[in-house]
Parts: structure tokens; C-alpha cells; sequence
């Protein structure tokens, strides 16, 4: 639903040709949908994909802790148990094989989704127990905040001033979309809207899991829903987007 209605946005608000609209339209997964773009035969412009991408993480970022303070309160923080120094290193070592691993498979992002799921394997078998030390993770928190920030890298003042009204309100289509359908499935099943916010939130999958972590919501929970949204966009983008290439071309 944020695909098409932020595509049909962008194409008939906005004047964008079908397939920057599409791209620009995918809902996260940002390095993989840029490479994809520059695949094609028929060439979307990367300027405006790269901008709308960029633009609706960097406020998802941004906003969401606020808006879902205001909405619901501040989560109590959970304390956890620092893992020993054999777990720990356990988990490094597999975290590190299972990106590894992913990465010869081919799998997108596999750095990120490798070490999740090796993790996940150990601590939900009960072969590891713990986390990591919080200086470790906000070390890397740090980390991962610098690089969505590297994003921006190239985008010039004149870049933004032409296309940044178009990002921002594809980014009002997308929010508004996968707000409701966090709010009905919040309604139906019981789970906090918070929780459901960011698992349906349109953002990077590194980044939606991260800002769980630190508002103490269930990262498990967000994770996996975006893993399967990551998943869904690898198998249906490809296709949908050599479809839009091949009308261009016609």
C-alpha cells in the first residue's frame, strides 16, 4: 500500500516519469533499491530516487521517537544482563560467519541480516545469553547514525530546493499510510501502537531495528516485520521495475 500510493503520488502530483516514481516509492531497503535502479536498461534519474529515499529515513529518524513519546509516553527502560565474555564472543564470531555466509548467497545487506539471524539462532536456542555492554552499543548506535548521515553525501542546495517538496510529501503519503495500518492492526491484535509504528514504519531495516532498541520496544518483534517487508521488496522490485523499464522502451 505505501509502494503504490506514494508511486501514484509522485507520478500524478508530482509529474515524476513511472520509473523514478517507483523507486523512489520503494519503502526502504535504500542502497539495494539504488543499485537496482542503476541497473535497468532504461535509466530512472538517481538524483530524485537517492533524495526521496534518503529524505523519508532521515525524518523517520527524526520524528518518530518524539511523535511516539507524545503518543504514548516514555517507555520505561529494561534492564538487561550484560552477557559473560565466552557469549559474547561467541556471538561475535557467528555474527560475523552469518554475514559472511549471507553475503555468499547474495542476499542484500547481508552484513546486517547475516548477524541477526545467527544471534537470533544462538539467544533463542539458549546457546548465548546476554548483550553486549551499552558502551559497545551505543559505540556502534553512534556508528550507524554517521552513516545514515553519509547519505546526504553529494546532495547539493539547489539539488534539494528542486526536488525536496516532492520527497517531503511522498513522506507524508508514506507515514500516513503505514500509520493507519499500524493503528487498525494495533486495534485488532492488542499490541502497543508504538511496537506496530515500527514495524510497519517505511525505514531502513537497520535503522527501524536500532530505534526499537533504543525506545525499549520489542526489537525482536520490529526486526522481524521488517525483515519480511526487506524480503518482499528483493523479490517483487526486480520484476515490477524491468515491467516499467520495458513500457519505457517500447
Amino acid at each position: 500500500a505505501v509502494q503504490f500510493a506514494c508511486q501514484l503520488f509522485l507520478r500524478r502530483v508530482c509529474g515524476w516519469d513511472r520509473l523514478t516514481a517507483f523507486f523512489g516509492a520503494v519503502p526502504g531497503v535504500t542502497s539495494y533499491v539504488l543499485v537496482l535502479a542503476l541497473g535497468q536498461p532504461t535509466r530512472a534519474d538517481i538524483p530524485r530516487v537517492a533524495l526521496s529515499q534518503t529524505v523519508r529515513v532521515f525524518l523517520l529518524v527524526g520524528l518518530t521517537p518524539s511523535v511516539l513519546t507524545l503518543v504514548e509516553g516514555t517507555v520505561a527502560a529494561t534492564a538487561m544482563a550484560i552477557g559473560s565474555l565466552p557469549d559474547l564472543a561467541l556471538t561475535l564470531v557467528a555474527a560475523v560467519a552469518g554475514g559472511l555466509a549471507f553475503r555468499l548467497v547474495g542476499i542484500p545487506a547481508a552484513p546486517m541480516i547475516g548477524a541477526m539471524v545467527a544471534s537470533a539462532v544462538l539467544h533463542g536456542g539458549g546457546l548465548a545469553t546476554g548483550a553486549f555492554p551499552p558502551v559497545l552499543q551505543n559505540a556502534l548506535l553512534v556508528a550507524l547514525g554517521a552513516l545514515i548521515g553519509s547519505r546526504f553525501d553529494g546532495t547539493t542546495p539547489a539539488m534539494l530546493r528542486g526536488m525536496l517538496a516532492a520527497s517531503l510529501g511522498a513522506f507524508a503519503v508514506a507515514v500516513a499510510v503505514a500509520g493507519f495500518g499500524a493503528w487498525l492492526t494495533a486495534m485488532v491484535t492488542g499490541f502497543s501502537f508504538s511496537q506496530m509504528a515500527l514495524a510497519f514504519a517505511p525505514g531502513g531495516l537497520d535503522v527501524m531495528t536500532a530505534m526499537a532498541f533504543a525506545l525499549n520496544l520489542d526489537t525482536a518483534f520490529v526486526a522481524a516485520h521488517q525483515l519480511v517487508r526487506f524480503f518482499a521488496i528483493t523479490v517483487y522490485a526486480p520484476a515490477l521495475a524491468r515491467r516499467i523499464a520495458s513500457r519505457r522502451s517500447e
